[in-house]
């Protein structure tokens, strides 16, 4: 059997081709590579702001916003309570009858809203407690020098304690 030779303009088109396959896949990945690195830095950025705002989150602030909260639920309960027996004294009509369960239905609502609130703020204190424990750092207030002062008692209640290594400073408390 004779061999054919292939003509030479054949091989001189394979290999422009592909050559020009090797370009277009060279600039494909450069192109996918730049957007890979910019999600990455979207990514990384939304985690910054993520870390950010759990630092600014502290045991006080969270207890401030319980109690605020709180205080914010029972006046407007009281509110309501307070409207529900004037009612009651008043007489009570198909439409004030209405009210009064429209009203029962949202301070139901607000107690359930409010319960929400105080085990999310639970959760926190819990996820806080575990990261001061991985990271070996105790918690303390800012302007406290736990070693002259002593532990004040907001810091007892938390459940705190001083650190013989720490002295119950925490480094990263300005």
């Amino acid at each position: 059997m004779a061999q054919e030779q292939i003509p030479l303009w054949l091989n001189v088109l394979v290999l422009l081709l592909s050559l020009v396959a090797a370009v277009l896949a060279w600039a494909a990945k450069i192109v996918w590579s730049t957007e890979f690195r910019k999600a990455k830095e979207a990514q990384i950025d939304a985690l910054k702001s993520q870390l950010e705002a759990l630092r600014d989150l502290t045991p006080m602030k969270l207890r401030e916003y319980v109690v605020a909260t709180r205080r914010i639920y029972e006046e407007k309960i009281q509110e309501l309570e307070e409207k529900l027996r004037s009612l009651n004294t008043t007489g009570q009509d198909e439409m004030e009858i209405q009210d009064r369960d429209e009203r029962l239905r949202i301070i139901q609502k607000m107690m359930e809203n409010l319960g929400y609130s105080l085990e999310t703020v639970k959760e926190m204190e819990m996820v806080m407690e575990r990261n001061r424990k991985e990271q070996g750092f105790v918690l303390a207030y800012p302007g406290v020098n736990l070693e002259t002062d002593g532990e004040p008692e907001e810091y007892r209640r938390c459940g705190h304690t001083k650190t013989p290594e720490g002295g119950g400073r925490n480094n990263d408390v300005d």
